[in-house]
């Protein structure tokens, strides 16, 4: 019997979670979303827990589950602290910045049983992969550039991209539209 994996992150349909579960059905697991206010005590020993950034809850007693927790962690250069504290209560995690790997397995008690990897974000084909189409910019940004989050982002954004041309880069842009702006 193949495991139930339970995914736990933002209730956003851009989120990095949505290709974690297209990608889990297509290989027929049994998948199930989660987005607040989940009792980890509820799953099996069969079970997987899949814990994908950004969350805005945290599963109640995760560190009595019974099957394997996994933690994709995801621009952990931000609020770094708070993700190397969530990494202790994960069997195995994957960081999406290659020079963070390190912190993790520094800062975590790793048993032969614990794992930190690299895991680089990526894109899917079927959505973001437009054929034909040709280049509209020079440079192009679809993201986030919230200067209470990440100033440097911001700061570089704002200097830079203006003196191209570009796309709107302070607009929120869906998961399909990135194939056609980029």
């Amino acid at each position: 019997m193949r495991p139930k994996f339970y995914i736990f992150s933002v209730n956003d349909r851009n989120t990095t979670a949505n290709y974690f579960v297209r990608a889990l059905k297509k290989m027929k697991f049994n998948v199930v979303y989660l987005t607040k206010n989940f009792d980890a005590r509820k799953l099996k020993v069969n079970d997987i827990f899949f814990f994908i950034d950004p969350v805005r809850d945290f599963p109640f007693f995760l560190e009595n589950a019974k099957c394997q927790t996994i933690a994709y962690l995801i621009d952990v250069h931000l609020q770094l602290k708070q993700r190397l504290l969530f990494s202790n209560f994960f069997d195995h995690v994957f960081v999406a910045q290659k020079e963070y790997v390190n912190i993790f397995k520094n800062y975590r008690n790793l048993d032969k049983k614990k794992s930190v990897h690299w895991l680089p974000l990526a894109c899917d084909p079927q959505i973001h992969f437009k054929k034909g189409l040709r280049r509209q910019f020079e440079v192009a940004f679809v993201g986030q550039i919230n200067k209470l989050i990440s100033k440097t982002r911001y700061k570089m954004i704002r200097e830079v991209l203006p003196r191209f041309y570009t796309n709107d880069y302070n607009k929120f842009y869906r998961n399909i539209d990135m194939g056609f702006t980029y």
